[in-house]
C-alpha cells in the first residue's frame, strides 16, 4: 500500500530557496507515496478567535468534529509521513504556518490526554 504523504507547503514567495530545495529532494521526500499538498499561501487561514475557540472547545468536549476548521487536523492524523517546507523569516517561521499548526493540534483528533494527564499522539506518522 502506498504511503499517504502530507506536504505542508509554506513557501509562497516567488523564487523561494526552500521550495527549490524541496523540488531537488522530491524523490527522497515523497518517493512513490500518494501526496496531498496543503499550500498555505493559497489558504485564508486566520488565528483562533473567540468564536473559533468556542466551537473548538464544544467539539473537543462532545468529540464531534464537523466544523471545517478540523479538516487540517484530520489530514495530519491520517498521513503516514508529513513533510513541512517553510522558510526562516525574521528569525521565525511564517505566521501562516503557526496558524495552521494551531488548527492541526486538536485534542481528540491529533492528540489526546489520558486519565493520568499524559499527552499521546493519535497520528499515524512516526516521529
Amino acid at each position: 500500500m502506498r504511503q499517504k504523504i502530507l506536504y505542508v507547503n509554506a513557501c509562497f514567495r516567488e523564487g523561494s530557496r526552500t521550495a527549490d530545495l524541496v523540488q531537488l529532494m522530491k524523490e527522497r521526500l515523497f518517493g512513490e507515496g500518494e501526496v496531498t499538498e496543503v499550500s498555505l499561501g493559497d489558504l485564508e487561514l486566520k488565528p483562533m478567535d473567540r468564536q473559533m475557540l468556542k466551537v473548538y472547545n464544544e467539539s473537543v468536549a462532545s468529540h464531534v468534529f464537523e466544523d471545517p476548521m478540523f479538516l487540517y487536523a484530520r489530514q495530519f492524523r491520517e498521513a503516514d509521513r508529513v513533510v513541512i517546507a517553510a522558510p526562516f523569516w525574521n528569525y521565525d517561521l511564517p505566521a501562516v504556518l503557526h496558524t495552521y499548526l494551531e488548527l492541526v493540534c486538536t485534542q481528540g483528533i491529533t492528540f489526546d490526554i489520558n486519565e493520568k494527564g499524559v499527552y499521546g499522539s493519535l497520528c499515524r506518522a512516526e516521529s
